[in-house]
């Protein structure tokens, strides 16, 4: 799968509610070098170097939860704080609430990368929901 690979790069689509915190983006658009799984949602790093990643993800209205969260995760730590807490009410509709984050990591040969420790997936639009990542630049 990564074998000789050196430009790896992905944008994953359409949330699968597992109903846990752990999402799962089950297509694809791109995943040059197949680094990117729809069945964990994780990439595993196949080149050592300098990484960018990108999630979108739009809180569900009339859900019960005042606000969401998620966390860029590297090897299981959380790195990067993602959060909305929009104004619910019932009786009008105020539209979607997008959050959208971005981040860079310094990631090694085997590093696994993934959205996770977030609010139960069933209060995301799994439609809309995006995550992307690419090699900026290799370690020499």
């Amino acid at each position: 799968m990564f074998s000789g690979y050196t430009h790896p790069a992905f944008a994953a689509y359409y949330l699968y509610h597992n109903g846990s915190g752990e999402l799962v983006f089950q297509d694809t658009y791109v995943n040059e070098g197949g680094a990117y799984s729809t069945h964990t949602g994780v990439f595993t790093c196949p080149v050592a170097g300098t990484y960018f990643f990108s999630v979108s993800l739009t809180k569900t209205r009339g859900s019960d939860v005042s606000y969401v969260k998620c966390y860029f995760r590297r090897n299981g730590s959380e790195q990067q704080l993602m959060w909305v807490n929009p104004h619910d009410d019932p009786n009008s509709d105020y539209g979607n609430y997008l959050m959208a984050s971005t981040t860079m990591m310094k990631l090694v040969k085997g590093d696994r990368v993934w959205v996770g420790s977030c609010t139960p997936s069933q209060h995301f639009d799994l439609r809309t929901a995006a995550f992307t990542g690419f090699l900026v630049k290799a370690d020499p």
